[in-house]
């Protein structure tokens, strides 16, 4: 935008809400998200301990965009990190090592019919053997 004299005039978004924190306050509210009894509090539980400590610093959301700026949004608390499940595998090397069941409803007319089926290790090894047509 120029005006008559051709100077360059400041875009309209550049200047500053008059009600926007200054940079001391944002480092103040920040200061205060990082104290150790808030570490793992998300800002609604802040705000509402410092209203009960008749301290108002800035609103909620403030504090979610002064968060938002510095990279910090995510989740605060500290996560559990499970190690990877191996699913376990046995390996029968002898008959009678490793059993193995099964439960299994089966439809019929009228009701319904329960199949359990209790393999071990030799068994399997026959049907096994049956399949290669070495058997």
């Amino acid at each position: 935008m120029y005006n008559t004299e051709t100077e360059v005039l400041a875009p309209l978004c550049q200047h500053m809400p008059p009600l926007a924190l200054l940079p001391s306050e944002r480092k103040t509210v920040l200061n205060i998200l990082h104290e150790d009894r808030f570490i793992d509090k998300a800002p609604q539980e802040i705000y509402a301990t410092l209203l009960d400590e008749k301290r108002y610093v800035c609103s909620i959301r403030t504090m979610y965009r002064i968060l938002e700026k510095e990279g910090e949004i995510k989740e605060r608390r500290n996560q559990l990190i499970r190690p990877h499940y191996v699913k376990p595998e046995l390996i029968a090397e002898a008959p009678n090592q490793v059993w193995s069941w099964d439960i299994t409803k089966l439809k019929s007319t009228g009701k319904v019919d329960i199949l359990l089926s209790i393999c071990n290790s030799r068994h399997l090894q026959q049907i096994c053997s049956g399949l290669d047509g070495s058997a």
